[in-house]
């Protein structure tokens, strides 16, 4: 769990990212990964100067391979699927207060990447880097771009 950078295009946003991951054996688990971003951008709608508040969230799941272990540094890979929620809320910024616009749409997620983790000890590890590909689908338009996280691993053996 910890911090997380996606960008979509020209749209940077900043976040969070949970994951879970249930081990079959020493190299292969099933993931379910949880992460949500935030971005705002200025811009026009009709001719109205507005603030738009976007924000993104993804459930994903798939296989993680762990690799072995160099050290205490262990890499890993994982391809996941799910779903997503995107929401983007325009305001006036000439009227406080004035909603202009509100989309909402949900579609299909993927993530496709690798990371690393640095084990301080049995219990707990610090994720140096998770680096994924990220997709997600939604009607009329999708969003391709990259995602970076970085936190605390709880190991729970």
């Amino acid at each position: 769990m910890g911090y997380s950078f996606a960008r979509a295009g020209n749209t940077g946003f900043n976040g969070w990212n949970v994951a879970v991951v249930g081990k079959y054996n020493d190299w292969f688990g099933i993931a379910v990964d949880v992460s949500g971003h935030y971005a705002s951008q200025d811009g026009f709608v009709e001719s109205v100067p507005v603030t738009t508040d976007h924000h993104l969230y993804a459930l994903r799941a798939g296989p993680r391979f762990k690799l072995p272990a160099f050290r205490k540094l262990t890499p890993f890979a994982q391809a996941l699927l799910g779903g997503n929620y995107i929401r983007a809320t325009s305001n006036s910024k000439v009227t406080q207060g004035t909603q202009v616009s509100q989309v909402k749409s949900r579609g299909f997620a993927a993530a496709v990447g690798f990371g690393f983790d640095y084990n301080l000890n049995d219990a707990v590890a610090f994720r140096i880097l998770q680096a994924d590909y990220s997709v997600l689908r939604v009607p009329g338009g999708a969003w391709n771009g990259f995602r970076l996280a970085t936190g605390i691993v709880f190991k729970f053996d």
